[in-house]
């Protein structure tokens, strides 16, 4: 017979400020100190059986071990909001809020590609091709069958969200929240706290952003991913149109990315209204990912590093979905500890046939790295 108890009702957290933490769980969750010593303090709340200890420890506070988060159920789902602004005046942080979507843009940019792809070949058949050029049904056939199997996935995975907004309807988020989320300029300058190089750096512009955004603010790709990619925009293998098309996608994603900052929103009000399902992505600056993808088409070194790596990502994906069916069939194997030398003996039998077809890649593709230098020599003094 299992053991009867409470619940899991004492954590002990290490904290670099014991009463600054108290202060904090003080404000939000109305826990009484019952306990202190020179290193720590602990208290009652907020459940009938809990206790919290606060541990002076500088050294790992902030840090996670094997345990990396833990959380308070609310007595009503309605009051989510009311508990995160609770959280931020009491000197919390948001770092992000959990949202259904995120992927949502690019079954739309497939769906533009596909119906663009189908209006420009039937344009060039009937106006511009003196010979009609062939056509791959074969081809059509399994991008057919590829879409449907992708738009069931898709759907599969959708809805139970819908079935939650269904049940709930006090989940549904308004435009409102959106502008909570909604980086300025300045956050495509601004690096996260976490970042190695520009983290302490750019402590006073995170300051300047809404406090609310929290990590959803900070949307630096990269000062030299900049540089590179308007050098790309100057001289590259890209074709002039295709640079002003790379050009103009990296302006749409990133506007789309500052949500109510552009236009006071009217341009994403425009697709949070009209399109299935964008309503759910309500942190405008994760579609940065779009705009980091155009910068690296346009930037040939990165172009080059996105063509090299997609191979072995392929190579990784299928490594991975081995081990997983592995693990169901033989449970008692350990695959966690067998994936590093799958994945390097995955490599190693990969890297050599790899390396056959990138060297005449790679000439194509010095040459035209040499034409950017000898513009470079051009230009600058």
């Amino acid at each position: 017979m299992p053991l009867r108890t409470h619940g899991l009702t004492h954590i002990n957290l290490s904290v670099s400020d014991p009463d600054r933490s108290l202060r904090f769980y003080e404000q939000v969750f109305g826990v009484k100190e019952y306990y202190r010593d020179s290193s720590s303090i602990q208290v009652l709340g907020p459940g009938p059986h809990d206790v919290i200890a606060f541990e002076k420890d500088a050294k790992h506070a902030g840090r996670t071990g094997g345990v990396t988060h833990f959380g308070f159920r609310l007595v009503d789902a309605k009051d989510i909001d009311a508990a995160v602004e609770l959280a931020v005046r009491a000197g919390g942080t948001l770092d992000r809020r959990g949202e259904f979507g995120p992927g949502l843009p690019f079954a739309y940019v497939l769906g533009v590609i596909a119906v663009a792809s189908a209006i420009g070949w039937l344009l060039g058949r009937i106006f511009f091709w003196s010979r009609p050029k062939p056509f791959g049904w074969k081809l059509l056939g399994a991008d057919v069958l590829g879409g449907l199997v992708f738009a069931a996935v898709g759907g599969l995975m959708a809805y139970p969200y819908f079935q939650v907004v269904k049940l709930h309807p006090y989940a549904e988020r308004s435009f409102a929240e959106v502008g909570l989320y909604s980086p300025p300029v300045l956050g495509f300058f601004t690096a996260p706290r976490t970042d190695r190089l520009w983290g302490d750096a750019h402590e006073a512009a995170r300051g300047m952003l809404n406090s609310w955004g929290g990590g959803e603010m900070t949307l630096l790709v990269g000062f030299t991913i900049y540089g590179l990619a308007v050098a790309g925009l100057i001289y590259s293998s890209w074709r002039w149109w295709q640079r002003i098309a790379l050009f103009l996608g990296v302006i749409f994603s990133a506007t789309m990315a500052m949500g109510t900052r552009f236009l006071d929103g009217k341009l994403y009000q425009l697709f949070y209204d009209n399109l299935p399902g964008w309503n759910a992505i309500r942190t405008p600056g994760r579609l940065i990912i779009w705009t980091t993808l155009l910068l690296g088409l346009l930037d040939h070194v990165v172009r080059l590093g996105l063509l090299l790596a997609v191979p072995l990502v392929i190579v990784m994906l299928l490594a991975d979905i081995a081990l997983a069916v592995i693990g169901r069939m033989a449970p008692q194997l350990n695959v966690f500890d067998l994936s590093l030398s799958v994945k390097s003996a995955a490599l190693v039998l990969v890297l050599p046939i790899y390396a056959v077809f990138l060297v005449p890649y790679f000439n194509d593709s010095l040459g035209s790295m040499r034409g950017v230098l000898d513009l470079a020599r051009t230009v600058l003094p």
